[in-house]
Order: structure tokens, then C-alpha cells, then sequence
């Protein structure tokens, strides 16, 4: 009887740590599905800041556009007025270039006025004089006309440097902006591209992250699915038990043992 109740005892003590192992198994991989389901909202939190600063970045790169354009617009509007000044320079120069014509034409006239009254008598040399006076004014006044005209025409061809040495630098300036334009060009690109990158990667994150939550529902159903199994198990340990130890004290009392219905003590 000892031995039957051990026996008993021992295939009871053997189920109940058979759904105790299974306990602690699904109980682990509860813990590990925990785990997993932290971590990919983690990554989730990391893309989110990602696209974030994506945004950030973008946003930063259209401010820098606009400032290029604003510098591009202040250069075009110096290129015209320097096109201003050298149209007005250059309408300056002919009106000194005309100017000193109509003065030699008036030196000439007063040069052959004073070649007519050299054969005059003396009346005539008083014109000659007054009219050499004028003669000497008329070139002082030509010197001087001449002199403005070599200055104009050195100021002219300064100002023709200068614009020169301007159009080279809004060259060099245009040049500059073109290569400003064609990096801030391939920067958007590039970034671009990486907003695509990082798109694909949440998406790919997204599909992980749902993917993980429909393996942790799974899990959630197979955790009670096996609590189901384990509380039927024990309610059919529980139901086999109670016959079994009836149907073995049934044996013992069978065979004729003390107490036995065969010995003749119906007690």
C-alpha cells in the first residue's frame, strides 16, 4: 500500500513539475516578448526624433536657399547700376569731345580772322591786336578745354578700369554663387535622398513594431492557451487521482488482505 501511495504520490509530484515547468517557460517568454516589445518602441522613438531633425534640416536648407537668391538679386541690381554710370560717363566723354571740336573750330575761325587783318593798315593792326588778344584767349580757353578733355578722358578711362575690375568681380561673384547654388544643389539631393533612407527605415520600423506586437498577441493567446491546457490538466489529474487510489485500495482489499470482504470480516 505504501509503495501504490508512493508511486501515486510520485506520478502526481512529476505533473505538478512538468506544468510547473511549463509555467515558468511561458513565463519567460512573456518576460522576453516584454523585452522585444520595449525595444521596438525604442527604435520607434529614435525614428521619430530621426525625421525630426530631417525636418529640422530641411527647413534650414530652404532659409539658406532664399538667403543665395537675396545675394544673387543685390548682385544683378549692382550689375545695372555700374551699366547706369558708364552709360552716363559715356554721354559726359561725347558732350567734352563735342565741346572741345566746337572750341577749335572757334580758335580756327579767330586764327583766319587774324591772317586777313595782317595786310591792314593801323586801324586794322588795333583789330589785329584786340583780335590776337582774343586769339590768346581763345587758345587759353582751348588749353584749358584740352586740358578738361585729357581729363575727362583719363577719368573716362579710369572709370572704364573700374568697370572693368567691377564686371570681373560680379564674374567672380557669379562664378561663386553658381558653385554656392550647384553644392547647396547636391546638399538637398543628398539630404533628400536621406529623407527617403529614413522614410524607408520607419517604415520598415513600423512593419517590425507590428510585427513584434502581432508575435506578442500571439504569444499573449499561446500563454493562455496554456493556462487553459494546465487548469484542464489538473482538473483531470484531480478527477484520475481520486478513482485511481479507489480502484488500487479496491485490488488490495480484493486479494485478501486484513480487513479483506474475502477473509470474513465484513468490517
Amino acid at each position: 500500500v505504501n509503495l501504490d501511495l508512493q508511486s501515486a504520490l510520485r506520478d502526481e509530484g512529476q505533473l505538478r513539475c512538468v506544468a510547473e515547468g511549463e509555467r515558468d517557460a511561458a513565463l519567460l517568454r512573456e518576460e522576453a516578448l516584454r523585452d522585444e516589445r520595449a525595444k521596438a518602441r525604442e527604435e520607434w522613438e529614435k525614428l521619430v526624433v530621426l525625421s525630426d531633425n530631417a525636418q529640422t534640416n530641411l527647413a534650414k536648407e530652404a532659409e539658406r536657399r532664399q538667403q543665395a537668391e537675396g545675394v544673387v538679386e543685390k548682385e544683378k541690381k549692382a550689375r545695372k547700376e555700374a551699366q547706369k554710370i558708364a552709360e552716363k560717363e559715356r554721354r559726359e566723354r561725347e558732350f567734352a569731345e563735342e565741346e572741345a571740336r566746337s572750341q577749335k573750330g572757334r580758335r580756327e575761325e579767330a586764327e583766319d580772322l587774324a591772317e586777313e587783318a595782317t595786310g591792314v593798315a593801323e586801324e586794322e593792326r588795333a583789330k589785329r591786336t584786340v583780335a590776337e588778344r582774343e586769339r590768346q584767349e581763345a587758345e587759353g580757353v582751348a588749353k584749358e578745354e584740352r586740358s578738361k578733355c585729357e581729363r575727362a578722358e583719363e577719368q573716362a578711362q579710369k572709370e572704364k578700369w573700374m568697370r572693368e575690375e567691377a564686371e570681373e568681380v560680379a564674374q567672380e561673384k557669379s562664378s561663386k554663387l553658381e558653385e554656392v547654388e550647384m553644392e547647396l544643389r547636391k546638399e538637398k539631393e543628398t539630404k533628400a535622398k536621406r529623407l527617403v533612407d529614413l522614410h524607408m527605415a520607419l517604415q520598415e520600423a513600423e512593419s517590425k513594431a507590428e510585427a513584434a506586437e502581432r508575435r506578442a498577441l500571439a504569444a499573449d493567446l499561446a500563454l493562455r492557451k496554456e493556462e487553459v491546457e494546465k487548469s484542464n490538466a489538473s482538473d483531470t489529474l484531480a478527477k484520475r487521482k481520486g478513482p485511481f487510489i479507489l480502484r488500487r485500495w479496491a485490488e488490495i482489499l480484493g486479494r485478501g488482505g486484513p480487513g479483506s470482504l474475502k477473509g470474513g470480516d465484513s468490517t
